[in-house]
C-alpha cells in the first residue's frame, strides 16, 4: 500500500470527527502487523488455555497495551479480569487493585470501610476465597500487570503463588505480566526462581516493518473514517518509517504533527518535507535501525520512557536483599515546591537528563538509555534548583558522595534529582541507602542504576 488518507478531529477541515492517531490505546485501531497478530493469537491462545503465567515484552511505544486489551476484550463471560495500569508499589494496594476489579469490594469500602486498614493476611484470604469459588462456576480470573517490570520482585514472587499449585493443569488465577524488554532480565533473578518456571509463554513485539508502516497509517485512517482530503506520499511514509524505527506510538506522533502543521493551509499531500518538520518539533532524529535503543528522543517525546522505568529493576533487587529492613516506599503525589518530592519514579516521566549544578529544562541535552556498571541513590525531587543546591551542600556535610543534580522533565512540570554516589556495586549502593534514609525526611530515598 503505497498511499493512504488522513483526517485528525475536525469535521470541517478534513472530513472526520476521529482523532486516527491518538495515543489512547483503543483496541478499535488494533492492527496486526506480522509481530503484533501473532503476539494477540499466541496471548488470546494462552488466555483461551487458562495457562498460569504470560509474559509479553516489548520497547516503549510498540503497542503492548493495545494487543492486551485488544485480547481482553474477547474473553469469555466466566473470566473475571483485574487490570493495573500503574503497578502500585506494595502488595497489598495490589490486592486491593485486585478485589476492586474483581468486584470484591467498593472504591469507597477499600478507603474508608472495613478493608480500608486490613492486613494483608485479610486481604489475600478475601481473594483466595473468591479465587475457590470459582471452581465450582467453572470460571477463572484474569490478571493482566501493564508496566509490570515496575512492580516490586517481593510482590511478584508472593502474588505467583496464588495461581495455583506447580504442574496443575488449569489455573484458577492467570497472570499475564505486560512489560518493557528489561522485565526479561528483572525474571531472570535467582530470587523469582520459582515465579520463572511458571511461566508458560514468552511473547515479544517487533517494530513495524517499512511497509507495515504505510499500512498502519492507513489502516487508522481507514478506521477513523476519514475523508480524502490529504494523502501520504510513499516518501513521506518512508520518511515516517525513518524517523520512528517502526513503533507505533512514534508514527502517531510524527502524523499528528504533520497534519496539524498543514490543517488549514491547502495543502493536499504530506510530504517527506513536512515529516521532517514534525520530527524537528519532536526533536527525533533518523535511526537506521528499527531498535528502540536507536532512537534519540529528547524530553517531552514520549509519556513513558526507559530510563527511569529501568530504575525500579536495582530497587527490586535492593529490596529483597533488605526485606527485613526494607520500609514501604510512599507513592503520594509530588509536594508542593517548597518541599521535597519522594524520591520515587513514574511510568509517566520521559528520559532525563544529567548536569553538574541545577539549570533549565531547555538547556539539558538528549540522552539514550545506557546500561552503566554503577548505581547511585536518588534521594530527593525539587521544584526549585535552589532547594536542590541547599541538599546538595547538607549531604556534603554529612560525609555523602553527593554526584549531581539530574534535570527531569515531566508532565507535572521540571524537576531537579539529588543523588548520591555513583557505588560500584548493588551491595555498595544499598549501605549508601541506608545511611541517606537515616536522614528525617528521606526514608524514600532508592537506588538507581547509572
Amino acid at each position: 500500500m503505497e498511499r493512504g488518507h488522513y483526517s485528525p478531529m475536525d469535521q470541517d477541515a478534513f472530513g472526520s470527527t476521529e482523532q486516527p492517531f491518538a495515543l489512547v490505546p483503543d483496541p478499535k485501531y488494533f492492527y496486526r502487523s506480522a509481530s503484533h497478530g501473532s503476539v494477540f493469537d499466541q496471548l488470546h491462545e494462552a488466555v483461551r488455555r487458562r495457562d498460569g503465567f504470560v509474559v509479553v515484552t516489548g520497547d516503549v511505544g510498540s503497542g503492548k497495551t493495545i494487543v492486551a486489551r485488544a485480547v481482553l476484550e474477547q474473553v469469555d463471560r466466566k473470566t473475571f479480569t483485574s487490570v493495573v495500569l500503574d503497578p502500585p508499589s506494595s502488595e497489598d494496594d495490589l490486592l486491593r487493585a485486585m478485589l476492586q476489579d474483581f468486584g470484591l469490594a467498593s472504591r469507597d469500602e477499600l478507603k474508608r470501610g472495613r478493608l480500608a486498614h486490613a492486613a494483608s493476611s485479610e486481604l489475600l484470604s478475601t481473594l483466595e476465597n473468591f479465587l475457590t469459588s470459582l471452581h465450582s462456576l467453572g470460571a477463572s480470573a484474569l490478571l493482566v500487570i501493564d508496566e509490570a517490570q515496575e512492580l516490586p520482585l517481593e510482590t511478584l514472587d508472593r502474588i505467583s503463588a496464588l495461581s495455583g499449585p506447580v504442574g496443575s493443569r488449569e489455573k484458577v488465577l492467570q497472570i499475564v505480566l505486560v512489560g518493557q524488554p528489561i522485565l526479561k532480565e528483572l525474571l531472570k533473578s535467582p530470587l523469582v526462581r520459582e515465579l520463572d518456571g511458571r511461566i508458560t509463554t514468552r511473547l515479544e513485539l517487533k517494530p513495524l516493518t517499512a511497509e507495515e508502516t504505510s499500512e498502519y497509517v492507513s489502516h487508522r485512517m481507514m478506521v477513523a473514517g476519514v475523508g480524502p482530503a490529504v494523502d501520504f506520499t510513499p516518501a513521506a511514509f518512508t520518511a515516517v518509517h525513518r524517523y520512528s524505527g517502526g513503533a507505533p506510538r512514534l508514527i502517531n506522533l510524527l502524523c499528528e504533527g504533520a497534519m496539524t502543521s498543514v490543517k488549514g493551509q491547502g495543502v493536499d499531500s504530506i510530504t517527506p518535507q513536512v515529516i521532517d518538520s514534525a520530527a524537528a518539533r519532536l526533536e527525533l532524529r533518523q535511526t537506521v535501525a528499527p531498535s528502540s535503543s536507536q532512537w534519540v528522543r529528547r524530553p517531552a517525546v514520549l509519556v513513558a520512557a526507559g530510563v527511569i522505568l529501568a530504575t525500579s529493576i536495582v530497587a527490586a533487587y535492593v529490596s529483597l536483599g533488605n526485606r527485613d529492613t526494607e520500609s514501604s516506599r510512599a507513592a503520594a503525589s509530588p509536594p508542593p515546591a517548597s518541599r521535597p518530592a519522594p524520591a520515587t519514579t513514574s511510568p509517566a516521566q520521559p528520559p532525563v537528563t544529567t548536569a553538574s549544578a541545577p539549570q533549565a529544562a531547555t538547556a539539558a541535552a538528549p540522552v539514550t538509555a545506557t546500561s552503566g556498571a554503577t548505581f547511585s541513590v536518588l534521594v530527593a525531587s525539587f521544584r526549585q534548583p535552589s532547594e536542590a543546591a541547599a541538599l546538595m551542600n547538607e549531604l556534603r556535610e554529612r560525609g555523602l558522595p553527593v554526584r549531581e543534580v539530574r534535570v527531569v522533565q515531566s508532565p507535572r512540570g521540571v524537576w531537579h534529582q539529588v543523588l548520591v554516589g555513583p557505588y560500584p556495586d548493588a551491595a555498595a549502593a544499598a549501605r549508601g541507602q541506608e545511611r541517606v534514609r537515616q536522614i528525617r525526611g528521606y526514608e524514600d530515598a532508592h537506588v538507581v542504576p547509572g
